[in-house]
């Protein structure tokens, strides 16, 4: 049950990230920050240049490097959490920052 249930939720995720990428009312850059928002736990530059078939990620964003944009929405997210006394486990799940690292910041 649990199997079908992560299939499910998979498919999902898939099948709402292939409706960004195809998208045609966002610029490329609104299409990857809304990747980047779907998939905050576990996206990377590289999923995102592999996603969007995009070679050089640096010209997407105008003042921020593509890492540090993901590390600044990440750190939104811990912040937020931290507020509502969220325990570093569930921030960690849902930031993709591991624990000892939460504990340093």
């Amino acid at each position: 049950m649990i199997g079908i249930l992560i299939f499910l939720i998979n498919k999902k995720v898939k099948t709402k990230d292939a409706i960004i990428k195809t998208a045609t009312d966002f610029t490329l850059e609104e299409k990857v920050k809304k990747y980047v928002q779907n998939n905050i736990s576990n996206v990377t530059v590289a999923k995102i240049k592999e996603q969007f078939e995009i070679n050089n990620m640096y010209e997407l964003f105008e003042d921020i490097t593509p890492g540090d944009y993901i590390r600044t929405q990440r750190m939104k997210i811990v912040k937020q959490m931290r507020k509502q006394n969220s325990s570093e486990q569930e921030i960690s799940k849902a930031t993709g920052f591991s624990v000892s690292y939460l504990k340093k910041i």
